[in-house]
């Protein structure tokens, strides 16, 4: 049994929506399970998308919350981003033969089969740009021909990562969790959360996918052939796609809308004509002018 794995809450389940919608038109073959991660999240967002999917959902573990709990309360800044560890819940899935995780604030363009086929135990795609590196220590970004302090030769975006049999073990998970702790995190400087964590752990065993399972898409993508090669396009910064107020306010300004962001809301619009009744027409309206 496979599964398809994501992470949400009240601020990302429109992201959450639009990510199944597209995963699901691109994929009409996948005979898997849809699974929603969360902690605590209100009834009436259940209820939303078990209208439109045929979803599971899994609840964080009071294991992994007492552990961010405590990691919280000596580093405060982790009280803010805990959320960002729920993607570890995964690794605890035994029951499945293989997870393919991806955060929900990630769009999908295309089939998913070439992804699924690739050996490895972790696929994952690299992290960063040609000749730059992540510190060990810091997680801060330096150039490889620069640095002298230890680095990671294969770190990956723990944003689309797919999962196999012998990893998905109960040991594995609580091996995670242990090193959750204030120690671990103490120097890291970049505010990364389970991506420190998993680079770390997975650093001798991870297979590196090409960057269209997980192209990052910005401000800087002014040009529509920078995502045409694109399979899952990542927005990974703020503001998210579905916070149209704020986009509308830098089109107001006279910005360009870049092409990553357009196909997003091209998306959503594709979502509200087949599922309509979920967002408001006002969201629709400014979603049109976004997408144009």
């Amino acid at each position: 049994m496979h599964a398809f794995a994501t992470v949400t809450d009240p601020n990302f389940i429109i992201g959450t929506e639009v990510l199944l919608h597209s995963i699901i038109k691109f994929n009409p073959d996948f005979k898997g399970e849809f699974v929603i991660i969360h902690h605590e999240l209100p009834m009436k967002y259940m209820t939303r998308l078990s209208a439109n999917f045929k979803v599971k959902f899994h609840a964080a573990s009071p294991e992994l919350m007492h552990q961010l709990k405590v990691l919280g309360e000596e580093l405060p800044n982790y009280s803010r981003i805990w959320k960002r560890f729920l993607s570890v819940e995964i690794f605890g899935m035994e029951q499945y033969d293989s997870v393919l995780y991806v955060d929900s604030d990630i769009l999908c363009l295309g089939s998913l089969d070439r992804l699924w086929q690739m050996s490895g135990d972790l696929v994952a795609c690299p992290d960063g740009t040609q000749n730059m590196v992540r510190d060990k220590s810091t997680f801060i970004k330096t150039s490889a021909s620069k640095t002298t302090d230890p680095f990671f030769e294969s770190g990956f975006n723990s944003g689309m990562m797919l999962v196999r049999q012998p990893i998905l073990q109960r040991h594995t998970y609580k091996e995670l969790l242990d090193k959750i702790t204030p120690q671990f995190y103490q120097q890291v400087r970049t505010g990364h959360a389970d991506q420190y964590l998993l680079n770390h752990f997975f650093e001798s065993n991870v297979r590196l996918a090409p960057e269209k399972y997980n192209y990052i898409g910005g401000w800087r993508n002014k040009n529509a052939n920078e995502t045409d090669s694109a399979i899952l396009l990542h927005y990974p910064r703020y503001p998210k796609p579905w916070q149209t107020r704020n986009l509308l306010k830098r089109r107001l300004k006279g910005e360009k809308m870049p092409m990553s962001w357009r196909l997003w809301h091209r998306a959503w619009r594709d979502y509200c004509r087949t599922y309509p009744g979920n967002n408001k027409l006002e969201n629709q309206f400014l979603s049109r002018i976004l997408a144009s």
